[in-house]
């Protein structure tokens, strides 16, 4: 397994995604696009570094969000993504700890690999499937 991404709840996508480019050399992979199973509006940066994590700046679009809390709470670092080719051992392993059960992730972020959150150490961790 390997970090794919960092999740962060912000303000903004427009200012955050500026002030990551600027000062940490990111680009935008893509977005801004809404995610309807999320019900937040993301844009993707991609690091500047090869191999280094890509960012997900995340703005919750509601307060049934599951990102709401976090952007009141101001808890900045949201999730960390890991991306796995033994996605279903990974599933089975994790299976009591899932928050948001396994689904496909939209297509134009990770290719349409699966997805699944869980809580593990009283942190939040996503799980995405290598395609």
């Amino acid at each position: 397994m390997k970090i794919n991404h960092i999740g962060y709840v912000v303000q903004s996508l427009d200012r955050s995604a500026k002030f990551y480019c600027d000062n940490f050399g990111y680009s935008v992979k893509v977005g801004p696009i809404f995610v309807r199973n999320q019900k937040v509006n993301i844009v993707m940066l991609r690091s500047p570094e090869s191999g280094d994590p890509d960012l997900e700046l995340i703005v919750p679009v509601g307060k049934d969000s599951p990102a709401f809390n976090s952007q009141k709470r101001r808890l900045i670092i949201n999730h960390i993504c890991y991306q796995t080719k033994k996605y279903e051992e990974t599933l089975a392993r994790f299976e009591k700890k899932v928050v948001r059960p396994s689904m496909p992730a939209p297509v134009e972020l990770f290719g349409g690999g699966r997805t699944f959150f869980a809580y593990l150490a009283g942190q939040l961790t996503e799980f995405l499937e290598e395609v």
